[in-house]
């Protein structure tokens, strides 16, 4: 027998410990990284639904307002109404900043269906988002129905003044 040499059977067996523990830590990590991958799904899920509520949230706000002062006639209405609407926007646009900061945070591991949540729930902030413009443009049309409905009564005033 030339060049082969039994290893004592301790040393063996030390050497089989450390590979049973470098498996161990192994899967350790692999546990650890099945866990981190878990919490970025839930996360992904909790940044779906905080954009689907935010933008419902949004939207109510608006149609509860608009039940509650159908028509406003007045310059100085459309005016507050407009502050009102200003307001609301410049919140939703902060939380759908903030969203959208949390979305490009978890993107890069979603499943498709988690994609589509996502999808789902920008489309329905890109749909408040168009409410507010919606909402922007018909205080302009207020604002100009009044000025033009002050500009005719002021006519009309001269014009009975005229005549007298």
């Amino acid at each position: 027998m030339t060049g082969s040499r039994k290893r004592p059977r301790k040393e063996w067996e030390e050497e089989d410990k450390k590979r049973k523990v470098e498996i161990d830590l192994t899967l350790d990590d692999s546990d650890e990284a099945k866990e981190n991958e878990k919490d970025k799904r839930r996360r992904v899920k909790a940044v779906c639904c905080r954009v689907g509520e935010e933008g419902r949230e949004a939207r109510r706000r608006i149609e509860e307002k608009q039940r509650k002062e159908p028509d406003l006639g007045s310059a100085e209405d459309a005016n507050c109404r407009q502050l009102q609407l200003a307001s609301w926007r410049r919140q939703h646009e902060a939380v759908d900043l903030q969203i959208q900061s949390l979305c490009r945070e978890v993107e890069h591991f979603m499943s498709e269906e988690e994609a589509a949540w996502l999808e789902a729930a920008r489309q329905e902030c890109k749909l408040t988002r168009m409410n507010f413009e919606a909402q922007r443009l018909a205080v302009e049309a207020d604002k100009r129905q009044a000025r033009e409905e002050i500009e005719r009564q002021a006519r009309e005033d001269i014009a009975a003044a005229r005549l007298r």
